[in-house]
């Protein structure tokens, strides 16, 4: 067995948070997801990194009822990033970032994600190294 290949050093562990909306007043950290991307120094996905490495662009999305789903980020063709869950997952429909290529993944920042349900808005808590 191999070990694999560690990630570059500019890869991130990024915990996103339901924000304030309509329904949820004080927002949701229940709802959630995790990312592990590769960022630029000013906070924005790096998509050369991504090209490179697509696979290790995980996501693991959270939901309040306890449910947990497991996909990666893909960059489609016309320039969306699409969470694309792992077959098996038949609730799930792929999610999209909302303008991802320009939104940064910073602490404090605000990323929108489209999903089934509809467009929500959620808030950078935390990123850290994955080393």
């Amino acid at each position: 067995m191999t070990n694999p290949q560690p990630l570059p050093a500019n890869f991130r562990l990024l915990r996103l948070e339901l924000a304030r909306e309509p329904h949820h007043p004080e927002g949701d950290a229940q709802d959630s997801y995790r990312l592990v991307l590769p960022l630029r120094p000013d906070g924005y996905i790096d998509v050369a990194a991504w090209r490179a490495q697509p696979s290790a662009c995980r996501v693991v999305r959270e939901s309040p009822e306890g449910e947990t789903s497991i996909g990666h980020l893909q960059c489609e063709a016309d320039g969306r990033w699409v969470v694309q869950y792992e077959k098996g997952q038949p609730e799930l429909y792929d999610d999209v970032g909302f303008r991802f290529d320009a939104e940064r993944f910073v602490p404090g920042e605000y990323v929108s994600i489209s999903r089934r349900d509809g467009d929500h808005t959620f808030r950078v808590v935390s990123q850290q190294p994955i080393r």
